[in-house]
């Protein structure tokens, strides 16, 4: 694991404890949140190169995260992914450090280790979210270091709008 890694996984591990014991509030320590996903997709194409080639790509993703409260404020998440692909599987684990600015905004730092063929990478970064009524959205930045040096910064988000509030229990 390069410096860098190794340096941001203390800072987030030592931001964590120091945050959780040095706030003034009860210690009530609880899973505040957790989520299980699966999803599958398959991309079939046919090549028009006179021997009607086809293929055919099918991907498998089982999710899950679970997010501790240290306080009412300050709480930590755990990411587990695993891919299937027609060529490849590759794994995903994650630990996240989250501040709760004020209802529905929170910020954080990450660290994540992403394994696939027998390589791995590892990577750190920033993320920030947001709930505004049926809007949901998340920012982030990271810096992933590879098995060989390759470097990448990769910066995204993602949003959602909620159709309806509706559920089949009151």
């Amino acid at each position: 694991m390069s410096k860098s890694v190794s340096r941001a996984a203390l800072a987030g591990a030592v931001f964590v404890s120091v945050a959780s014991f040095a706030t003034t509030t009860a210690k009530a320590f609880e899973f505040s949140g957790a989520r299980v996903g699966a999803e599958y997709s398959r991309f079939s194409s046919k090549q028009d190169d006179g021997a009607g080639t086809s293929v055919t790509v099918d991907r498998a993703t089982i999710d899950s995260g679970l997010e501790f409260a240290i306080t009412p404020r300050i709480s930590a998440q755990i990411d587990i992914v695993h891919h299937e692909t027609t060529f490849d599987s590759a794994q995903s684990y994650g630990l996240h450090a989250i501040y709760h600015l004020e209802d529905g905004a929170a910020f954080g730092g990450f660290l994540q280790r992403e394994e696939s063929g027998g390589s791995h990478v590892n990577g750190f970064g920033v993320e920030y979210a947001r709930t505004m009524g049926a809007v949901d959205f998340e920012l982030f930045a990271s810096k992933f270091n590879g098995d060989a040096e390759d470097e990448a910064t990769v910066f995204g988000g993602n949003g959602r709008y909620a159709m309806a509030e509706t559920s089949a229990y009151p």
